[in-house]
């Protein structure tokens, strides 16, 4: 696994983290409302609630409830965080994970980008809301699955154009086929969209690639 992130001239709630235990490797990525001081402890909350939920073995449905309950107890109402967290079982490579308002992650497989991989999105954690889908893909070895923020694919270049999903589609697969590894392909993504944007992004945009090796790596 291998994430990073860009952060906006203005501070933004975005975050990322995994862990490896066992045979289970364990993912999310989110992106707390507003910008600011504000967005960052939102954004801390999240990322140290998943966590606990973690370590404490919580399903994934029991992992949103707790951490949308510390959200909302901490901030508000009005307060939430959009994000997508899950685990691969290495062994079987079989992926579970919960989309709570986020773009679909895509899919590589084959130095192909397959698409995207659906799951309903329930409310960002935070609105009082229930799980909607639980979703679960099958992976092969070789397969990598990018999982990204919305700042990605809405960050503009001087004349208004956003980066946009087709653009990060073509430069994922190209970046695949010329074999690099995860940490190097979120690089090239990462310098081709802040390279897009001149000025700066006005959002954080973050990414997060998922492999699977297979049950002998």
């Amino acid at each position: 696994m291998s994430g990073i992130l860009e952060p906006a001239y203005s501070i933004g709630g975005d975050s990322f983290d995994f862990a490896i235990n066992s045979d289970v490797a364990e993912f999310a990525i989110i992106d707390a409302v507003g910008h600011g001081m504000n967005a960052v402890l939102i954004s801390t909350v999240a990322v140290n609630g998943l966590r606990n939920a973690r370590r404490e073995g919580m399903s994934l449905d029991d992992a949103y409830t707790s951490t949308g309950d510390a959200i909302s107890t901490q901030f508000g109402g009005s307060n939430f965080v959009t994000g997508q967290f899950g685990s691969l079982d290495l062994q079987s490579g079989e992926m579970t994970w919960l989309n709570a308002g986020h773009p679909p992650p895509l899919i590589v497989r084959d130095g192909h980008v397959m698409g995207e991989l659906p799951c309903c999105p329930s409310m960002p954690m935070g609105l009082g809301g229930t799980v909607v889908e639980i979703a679960v893909d099958q992976l092969h070895p070789g397969d990598s699955v990018l999982f990204y923020t919305d700042g990605v694919i809405d960050t503009k270049s001087p004349h208004g154009t956003p980066f946009g999903f087709h653009r990060l589609s073509d430069l994922l697969e190209r970046a695949t086929r010329q074999g690099e590894q995860p940490v190097e392909t979120l690089r090239t993504l990462s310098r081709a969209i802040t390279g897009h944007s001149t000025a700066g992004l006005s959002d954080d945009a973050t990414l997060l690639i998922v492999e699977y090796h297979g049950p002998d790596a």
